[in-house]
């Protein structure tokens, strides 16, 4: 990338080694402490079971007390996962029975744009469709909403389909509807939703933002689950989040997810992990 394509992007996002992927794209004693750092985590994992094994046959009294401590510790952290728990629903609630609309009027929002960037590969179109029907009934002016439908090129034809089905079903919804297909090939990058969601953002950039004179300061991203189905107060609730916070910029806004679209039709396990997940 260019000196003048890195322009719009903040100091750090400049270093050269921003945008690596793996240690494989680097050499030397960068790529020796990228790996020490990408081993560390499963080392640390498997250091802690063989050692209590081995502890419990050469050392059985520090064994038994680490395993003490250990079942102390997620005692207390269940204590405190419990007490959050309940203090964040009450919270959820109370923001849900909010009217976010009045709220944000003392602030100057009309001028910002949403990008709301959706991955996907191989979801069904009644998936896809469930999210954009949520996505053009929300409560905020629709022509400041620019949403990204982001395939995958490893989908084949099916993510091209889509994007030309949805565009023409919802394109008239939103002020800009666009569709893009990640390349499965691309050098230094590894496959996913977060590269995918990094070439979309890139490409309405270079297609909406830049040509219709889009102020980057003035852009608030969201990237979503392609089966998100957006609580309709979100973009409000989110304008108000972004002018109340210290340094909006640098900041990033996490809404809570609740896991219940399809929860009678997934099997029982999946429930259960879905709800102790929903308020982590």
């Amino acid at each position: 990338m260019s000196a003048g394509e890195q322009n719009h992007l903040l100091p750090y996002a400049r270093r050269e080694d921003f945008h690596v992927g793996r240690a494989t794209e680097l050499s030397g004693r960068a790529r020796f402490f990228y790996r020490c750092l990408e081993i560390l985590p499963g080392l640390a994992s498997w250091s802690t079971l063989i050692g209590v094994v081995l502890l419990s046959v050469y050392a059985p009294f520090v064994a038994a007390y680490f395993v003490i401590a250990f079942a102390l510790y997620w005692v207390l952290k269940t204590a405190f996962l419990s007490y959050h728990l309940r203090y964040n629903w009450k919270r959820l609630r109370h923001h849900m029975s909010l009217d976010w609309q009045p709220m944000i009027e003392r602030f100057p929002y009309q001028d910002f744009y949403h990008v709301v960037i959706l991955p996907f590969y191989k979801e069904p179109a009644e998936v896809i469709e469930a999210s954009l029907a949520a996505l053009s009934r929300v409560r905020y002016d629709a022509k400041k909403i620019i949403v990204v439908l982001a395939g995958e090129g490893r989908a084949g034809e099916h993510a091209a389909e889509i994007g030309a089905t949805m565009r023409e079903r919802y394109g008239s919804h939103f002020g800009h509807f666009v569709t893009t297909v990640h390349p499965g090939d691309l050098p230094g990058e590894m496959a996913g939703k977060g590269s995918n969601a990094s070439y979309a953002a890139e490409r309405v950039r270079v297609e909406v933002l830049d040509p219709q004179g889009i102020k980057y300061n003035q852009t608030i991203v969201s990237i979503f689950d392609i089966d998100t189905v957006l609580y309709p107060d979100y973009f409000n609730c989110l304008i108000w989040h972004y002018h109340t916070a210290e340094n909006p910029l640098k900041s990033s806004f996490q809404p809570v997810p609740i896991f219940n679209n399809n929860i009678w039709e997934a099997p029982a396990i999946s429930r259960v992990v879905a709800m102790s997940s929903t308020f982590w």
